[in-house]
């Protein structure tokens, strides 16, 4: 069903496409990405003589930094275009559970259901241009070349790492791109649709669902880029790229979920200028009946613990539970990190 619907609709992604035409899982197919892009480079690595045998530019395949440089490179080519469609996925099926809590027409929500997973315009050209022109740029770098410098222009070598750089830092910034934007329809349709419970908010755990998924995938996405600094030539890892991690981590969470927040802030300030506008009129009644005990007395009571549990409603709709995944989430990527840094001094300190 949702294979016909992409067919139909000419904004879905290439990525959407791809993985819903092909019957796997969309890790296999990120897996097999990967493998393509590989092999693509092992008869780019023939055709440039730098392999004789089994050996790369004179070391084993296996012993070869630039291999292993490459094996990751691949894995990331793989991982942006299956992040995407993890995250398309997961975010039609998040809208479809949301559909008992949306006040809108079925024609409605089939418009915001297709708006959903559009992107078309200039704004999609703009950043996947901006991608190609940092992968243009990131191979001119000096420092991260283990000589201290690029090769010239020209120079196999050279041109390998341009159009490897720009497949990259393209996917990505598309990647990026549409992983913000569906949080922020999400965001929107929560906002314009939403129905709140104060009482029961778990109706509306799919938008924290989408939060967290967009923590993991990233995440993991910082894992994969943390084995960069394991290279020989790699700069140390700036605590910069923790705190930015920490940043993006807390984002992805809170992005879907800023427009049911005003939602619920909205209800709740509905629902508290209501109830007290009833304490109000049972302790004028009480007050008028000179302390006498009457039924209004129970009455005012259950109204002032209804009004202290409205007051205590959180305005994100985010349970424990949803906190103790986000906070194991983020202590993998900030252990990778770490770690790597870890090994890189200990790999320096037993070469020295």
């Amino acid at each position: 069903m949702l294979q016909a619907r992409t067919e139909r609709h000419p904004g879905v992604p290439w990525a959407f496409r791809l993985f819903e035409a092909i019957p796997l899982a969309p890790i296999w197919t990120g897996v097999m990405i990967a493998a393509g892009v590989l092999v693509v480079y092992v008869i780019y690595a023939y055709c440039a003589g730098w392999v004789e045998g089994l050996q790369l530019r004179g070391e084993p395949f296996w012993e070869s930094p630039q291999f292993g440089l490459e094996l990751l490179q691949a894995l990331l080519i793989g991982y942006a275009p299956m992040a995407t469609a993890y995250g398309l996925r997961g975010a039609v099926r998040d809208l479809h559970e949301l559909r008992p809590v949306l006040r809108c027409s079925e024609a409605e929500f089939q418009t915001e259901l297709r708006e959903l997973t559009a992107f078309r315009g200039e704004s999609v050209i703009i950043v996947r241009a901006l991608g190609v022109a940092l992968g243009l740029m990131i191979p001119l770098y000096g420092p991260g070349w283990p000589e201290g410098q690029p090769p010239p222009l020209g120079d196999p070598l050279l041109t390998w790492a341009f159009l490897r750089n720009v497949l990259v830092f393209g996917l990505y910034a598309s990647a990026i791109d549409i992983d913000i934007t569906i949080a922020r329809r999400l965001s929107h349709i929560g906002e314009r649709w939403a129905e709140v419970d104060l009482l029961d908010p778990s109706p509306l755990a799919p938008f924290a669902r989408r939060g967290l998924r967009s923590v993991l995938l990233w995440v993991i996405l910082s894992m994969l880029v943390s084995l960069l600094f394991l290279a020989p030539w790699a700069p140390d890892i700036p605590i910069l790229a923790l705190i930015l991690l920490l940043g993006l981590a807390l984002s992805a969470l809170l992005l879907p979920l800023r427009g049911v927040r005003s939602r619920i802030l909205e209800t709740k300030r509905t629902e508290l200028k209501h109830v007290r506008s009833e304490i109000r009129n049972e302790r004028d009644a009480m007050l008028q009946l000179d302390g006498a005990t009457t039924p209004s007395d129970a009455r005012l009571a259950n109204l002032i613990a209804y009004e202290a549990r409205i007051a205590s409603v959180s305005s994100w709709p985010i349970d424990i539970s949803t906190l103790l995944r986000f906070s194991f989430y983020v202590a993998l990527g900030i252990g990778s990190w770490l770690g790597g840094a870890l090994v890189e001094r200990l790999l320096g300190a037993l070469l020295d």
